[in-house]
């Protein structure tokens, strides 16, 4: 699990190249909470990165897992991509500090699932 802290982002290789099928690709699994996650995609490392949904909330509920983890899906061509290797996972929140009246939060990441190998 990472925690993306507040307008946080990871930057992940999926070990191989993700093709656009019919329907969702990925899976972003969240360990706690539904915090909004954006989510970019990238042929390289070093980008460019484009946006394939935005400030979606994972709040899909794992059946039968304990806590409060969830999950968003997403397909890549939302963001008008064929296919990709590198995604970039960013904290969606806006000003959740001042909600939750603490210094950081953030999406915490547990997971990212290719749908469609």
């Amino acid at each position: 699990m990472i925690s993306l802290g507040q307008g946080g982002h990871v930057i992940v290789d999926m070990g191989q190249v993700i093709s656009n099928s019919s329907g969702n690709d990925l899976r972003v699994y969240q360990f706690t909470g539904e915090e909004p996650v954006s989510l970019y995609a990238a042929t390289s490392p070093s980008g460019p990165f484009t946006l394939v949904g935005f400030r979606r909330y994972c709040g899909n509920r794992i059946p039968g897992s304990p806590g409060n983890w969830g999950f968003c899906d997403f397909d890549l061509g939302e963001g008008g991509m064929a296919s990709a290797r590198y995604l970039r996972v960013e904290d969606g929140e806006l000003y959740p500090c001042l909600r939750g009246d603490t210094d950081s939060e953030g999406a915490d990441i547990d997971a990212v699932e290719l749908l469609n190998p």
